[in-house]
């Protein structure tokens, strides 16, 4: 509310499943850890001590400006956290959003 205090929570609830194959998920998921490695987009992560994988993106919105994106999850092998930041006309995804997202998983972790 207003206040910042809780007014309804929610538990995650699975609609749908299984209809990815899972070696086409395998391969997805095998560049989105390739982007956060030493050559990929994602050189904000190339440093990060837990398994990340994510994707950066950067999108013209014809005037003459670009959003900037970045969504992420960690750590691989066992997703605890999955994180996308959007800028409105706010850059390219590797300069701009991938090192917000860099920062909030840095406070993520650090807690644990």
């Amino acid at each position: 509310d207003a206040e910042g205090n809780l007014v309804r929570s929610f538990r995650p609830e699975i609609l749908r499943s299984g209809f990815v194959d899972d070696k086409h998920l395998a391969i997805v998921r095998e560049g989105m850890v390739a982007a956060l490695k030493p050559g990929g987009t994602a050189f904000p992560f190339y440093d990060f001590k837990i398994s990340v994988a994510g994707k950066t993106g950067t999108a013209e919105t014809g005037h003459n400006t670009t959003h900037a994106w970045f969504t992420v999850f960690a750590p691989v092998e066992n997703p605890q956290i999955a994180l996308t930041v959007l800028l409105e006309e706010g850059g390219q995804g590797s300069y701009d959003a991938a090192p917000i997202a860099r920062k909030i998983l840095d406070e993520y972790f650090k807690s644990r």
